[in-house]
Order: structure tokens, then C-alpha cells, then sequence
């Protein structure tokens, strides 16, 4: 069996881990920012980002207002989930034509006289 050693021990499958987005502060920006879905923050000066991240403790998030991380009931964090599969299909869009019950968005310009 190929998931064996030399020994017959069983080899363990390689762990991977999930990406992180990486850190990015604005510019000129001093100051913890969140990461990973508050769970952690880290913090950035003068728009560079300090390494590594912080994590809050369990049952905690990170509150941009307070800069602490405080119980998850109490706080909104201001990240939202980035999808874990990308869109399988685009979106398409159909073109319509205007009908009498439909007007175009379109209104040409009207002459002044000045």
C-alpha cells in the first residue's frame, strides 16, 4: 500500500491549510485593523502591516470601535466572507428593447437657445 512507510506504518495525508487574505493597511494608516473574519486583527504603521496577525480569544471577534476583542454577541464585524468556490457561471445580461410601456433611460440632450 502506498500510504505506508518502510515499516508498514501508516503515513498521514499532508494537511493543507487554508489561505488568508493578506494583510493590507491603507496608506499612511497607524493602527490594528481585523483579519480572518475578526477573529484575529494585526496591526499596521504608517500603512505597513505589523506580522503576525493576533487572534482574540475563543468566543471572541474584534470590535473596530473599541479595538478589543469582545464577545461575539456584541460586535458586527465590518469583513465579510470571501466565497469559498468562485462562481461557476458569469452572469449574463439581456438587452432589451424599449416598448411604449418600457421608456429608455436614454434622453437626448435638448437644444437651448440662449
Amino acid at each position: 500500500d502506498s500510504n505506508l512507510d518502510s515499516q508498514g506504518t501508516p503515513i498521514p495525508a499532508p494537511t493543507t491549510l487554508a489561505p488568508t487574505a493578506p494583510l493590507i493597511c491603507p496608506p499612511q494608516h497607524t493602527g490594528p485593523l481585523p483579519h480572518n473574519l475578526c477573529k484575529d486583527y494585526y496591526c499596521c504603521v504608517n500603512g505597513v502591516p505589523c506580522y503576525p496577525t493576533i487572534p482574540c480569544p475563543e468566543s471572541t471577534i474584534y470590535d473596530e470601535k473599541s479595538m478589543l476583542c469582545l464577545p461575539t454577541a456584541g460586535v458586527t464585524c465590518s469583513q465579510s466572507p470571501s466565497p469559498t468556490h468562485p462562481p461557476t457561471q458569469q452572469p449574463s445580461t439581456v438587452a432589451v428593447e424599449p416598448t411604449a410601456h418600457q421608456p429608455s433611460l436614454y434622453s437626448p440632450p435638448t437644444e437651448t437657445s440662449s
